[in-house]
């Protein structure tokens, strides 16, 4: 722009008035910041070009992470004081442990998180399961039968059962005779239907034909 000097006037006019213009084409080209709200949410910055950035503040994604980071670790560590507390009263399979802290949280990715830690920090275990499961069905009379097939309703896997709980061990004759003598003491088999009707109580039992065969006494109906 051609500044035309007034007359009678010095170089200080031209200066005031180059000034003048200049701050006339800032003005129309300032940044515009939105007034914020009670909450000072949302910010709007207008660049001199005319283009709007969105930014956002307390929701923006890196404190969204942080808040499920937060909550996330409080429900495991919550969670795994629950699991310790369950084992505390007693042994629990993996499965029966896992099906009893899904029903306490929602979030499949903190159970299986509680889970890791107690497996591999020998909190819970199915061989250690099985041995005391085991041992305490036998002491209440139940036969190996019964006792394999609750082991496999637990999640326990077949070759960790297999390890401990021999069908053919002694003891089971021993408990299926001392379940025998419990229920019928010396009366005597009479007939083919009393014979068979003992031998169904033992099976109930979960004891094997072979245990039923050398407790339940045989007559001559045979």
């Amino acid at each position: 722009m051609k500044i035309i000097k007034p007359k009678g006037k010095g170089p200080d006019v031209v200066e005031q008035r180059d000034s003048c213009l200049s701050a006339k084409t800032k003005q129309r080209n300032i940044d515009l910041t939105s007034e914020e709200g009670n909450d000072g949410r949302n910010q709007f910055n207008v660049k001199p070009s005319g283009s709007i950035n969105y930014q956002e503040s307390e929701f923006s994604a890196t404190s969204l992470d942080k808040s499920n980071k937060a909550a996330n670790e409080k429900s495991y560590k919550d969670l795994l004081h629950k699991a310790v507390h369950i084992l505390s009263m007693r042994e629990h399979s993996k499965l029966e442990l896992f099906v009893k802290l899904n029903n306490k949280e929602a979030n499949v990715d903190v159970v299986d998180k509680v889970m890791r830690f107690l497996s591999e920090n020998d909190y819970v275990s199915d061989t250690r399961f099985t041995e005391t499961f085991v041992r305490a069905k036998a002491n209440k009379g139940q036969g190996p039968i019964k006792i394999r097939a609750q082991l496999k309703q637990k999640g326990v896997d077949e070759h960790t059962i297999q390890n401990h709980l021999d069908e053919q061990s002694d003891r089971w004759f021993d408990i299926a005779q001392a379940e025998y003598d419990k229920k019928y003491g010396e009366l005597l088999v009479t007939d083919y239907n009393s014979w068979t009707k003992r031998a169904r109580f033992l099976q109930g039992r979960g004891f094997t034909m072979d245990h039923i065969h050398c407790v339940v006494p045989r007559t001559d109906f045979d």
